[in-house]
């Protein structure tokens, strides 16, 4: 009986596979979604404008902003906002703008919050505009 004290050719096949892709990816790292592409910079404005609405009191235009199919969820009274962060959210393809926005309930008490405007950049609006609002949701 013979004894096996080398390494087989699928080993030998294996290691290099395993080499190539490892430099491969040294070579090409994968790169993180940049919130400042085209997509980002134009839904931006989707954001600030739908705000903008609320704060003049322009609450059927607000509306306007939103996908179609989707009921638009307004703020009430808002009195100033301050935009603080944006990127993709979690399914990579829609993206966010985090405001502080002071506004009211909807029995008039002054409140100043943490909102997050989800944005689809493919989606059309009413307005027959990509970039739709998709949803509007406290800040995590």
């Amino acid at each position: 009986m013979k004894k096996k004290t080398g390494i087989s050719g699928a080993m030998i096949a294996g290691i290099i596979l395993v080499a190539a892709i490892v430099a491969f990816f040294i070579a090409n790292p994968p790169q993180p979604l940049d919130p400042r592409d085209s997509n980002s910079i134009t839904c931006s404005g989707t954001a600030d404008l739908f705000l903008y609405n609320l704060k003049t009191g322009w609450s059927n235009d607000a509306k306007k902003y939103w996908k179609t199919g989707v009921d638009p969820k307004l703020l009430f009274s808002v009195s100033d906002y301050r935009h603080l962060s944006d990127g993709y959210f979690k399914t990579g393809t829609l993206l966010f703008y985090d405001y502080e926005v002071n506004s009211s309930t909807e029995g008039g008490i002054p409140i100043r919050k943490h909102w997050s405007i989800i944005v689809d950049p493919d989606a059309d609006s009413a307005k027959g505009e990509k970039c739709a609002i998709v949803d509007l949701r406290e800040a995590e």
